[in-house]
């Protein structure tokens, strides 16, 4: 577990977009709530692991998303024309968790904090335990919906492997065998 864990906090020097470090939160709920999917998804992000074409340009294909930009998982949450309508009803959802001062306090702030505040980074004004659950669940729903539209709409590769997708005692002994 320990080795585990310095691998995980290591991946922030890897890459400064994803610092595991402030994303951190051992709270079991996190790998329960949802689909197996939705977590799947939720964990990639989280990771910086996620499988969009900027993460696959070993396979010769363009790192660019089909509407032009860098497809990155930031760009995915945040960015993309092409998921507009998924992400209106994920801020139609968060404007129904928030207060109107925790939704101002995302609007303020820079694309990065935004991305890291939908994967749970701790946010001022502080959520209760009550909405950390319901952003973390909008959050996996956006998440699905998007993918199932990059898939099935732009035929793009699915953005979760499927060892995020197993029951979750399948993936953590998978990740005890890889960091045993």
């Amino acid at each position: 577990k320990q080795r585990m864990d310095e691998w995980l906090q290591a991946r922030h020097f890897e890459d400064e977009d994803t610092p595991y470090h402030e994303l951190y939160d051992p709270i079991p709920w996190r790998i329960r709530n949802g689909t197996r999917n939705q977590v799947g998804l939720m964990t990639t992000f989280r990771l910086g692991s996620a499988m969009t074409n900027a993460n696959r340009t070993a396979d010769g294909e363009e790192p660019s998303c089909p509407c032009g930009l860098d497809d990155t998982p930031q760009h995915v949450i945040l960015k993309c024309d092409l998921l507009s309508a998924e992400r209106t009803k994920l801020e139609r959802r968060i404007r129904e968790i928030w207060s109107p001062a925790q939704w101002n306090s995302f609007e303020e702030a820079t694309n990065h904090d935004k991305k890291m505040h939908l994967l749970g980074k701790r946010m001022s004004p502080r959520q209760t335990d009550e909405q950390r659950v319901n952003l973390d669940m909008a959050v996996k729903i956006f998440l699905e919906e998007a993918d199932e539209t990059r898939v099935h709409r732009y035929g793009l590769a699915p953005m979760c492997g499927s060892y995020f997708t197993r029951p979750a005692e399948a993936t953590m002994e998978q990740a005890a065998r890889w960091h045993g």
